[in-house]
């Protein structure tokens, strides 16, 4: 890779109007994927020194700096626990420990990858993005857009709930990018059912959700309906890694025994 400009802004202030002035400037944050989408780079502005890093722990929410690393998430004491550590387990999941060091929580939001594990963790855990200028926004939100705008990741946000929550990565060796990736979580019986690595970017499951929401208590045949409406809901396709039929047979099975896990006690299963 060559990169022929490199700026380091002293404020978030100086990073905005930087990515916002060229078109072409990349951010960085660690690095880790970006050579996996870009041989030449005109202007890198690197976001180190802005205090993007730091975990805030409040009243309602967590909130997890841009520039916050996988181990950092991995190892932070409240998300550990956070929904059954769903979040950290995502963080765990990526390649080995010298990755999880360098690479962060904003770039692998930002760089939207198909193959995230992250991306389908935090949607699950109704995660909010924080940005220097744009009001914030839910990830889901942001996933959808058809047209992505300049402006500087400050912080993802996620609600302080007590709930329960299932982080699933299937791959074929433990240091290998997913073949798919699946997070529930219920709060309160409100669920949200996340899938990714699909090999599409993660995707809400909501029809599915949508569903087990309106209903109390929860059965076993609820939840098997509602794993065929996930099935129908979201769209599953093949490469080097898995075919369609695959996936689909693999999220039939992972989603049932996470919303099983999910809703009912040990003995109930």
């Amino acid at each position: 890779m060559r990169i022929e400009t490199i700026l380091k802004p002293a404020s978030l202030e100086d990073a905005y109007k930087a990515i916002a002035a060229d078109k072409n400037a990349v951010m960085f944050a660690g690095g880790a994927w970006i050579k996996l989408t870009l041989k030449d780079i005109a202007t890198a502005v690197i976001l180190d020194g802005l205090g993007l890093e730091r975990i805030a722990v409040g009243d309602k929410t967590v909130e997890i700096g841009a520039l916050a690393t996988l181990n950092d998430v991995a190892t932070h004491p409240v998300l550990s626990g956070l929904y059954g550590g769903m979040i950290a387990e995502s963080c765990r999941r990526v390649m080995g420990i010298n990755v999880q060091n360098v690479a962060t929580l904003g770039g692998s939001v930002m760089g939207g990858y198909a193959f995230s594990d992250i991306l389908t963790a935090l949607l699950a855990a109704d995660a909010t993005l924080r940005f220097q200028k744009h009001e914030p926004m839910k990830l889901a939100e942001y996933l959808q857009r058809k047209v992505n705008f300049r402006d500087l990741l400050v912080a993802i946000s996620i609600p302080l709930k007590n709930g329960r929550g299932v982080f699933r990565k299937i791959a074929r060796t433990r240091l290998d990018f997913a073949i798919l990736n699946l997070a529930v979580t219920n709060v309160n019986g409100l669920y949200l059912i996340a899938v990714g690595a699909r090999p599409g970017v993660a995707r809400l499951a909501t029809l599915a959700a949508d569903r087990l929401n309106e209903i109390h208590p929860v059965s076993v045949f609820d939840i098997e309906k509602a794993v065929a409406d996930a099935l129908a809901e979201l769209d599953f396709g093949s490469n080097n890694r898995a075919a369609e039929d695959y996936r689909r047979a693999l999220a039939r099975v992972h989603l049932l025994r996470a919303l099983k896990e999910v809703t009912f006690d040990d003995r109930q299963r």
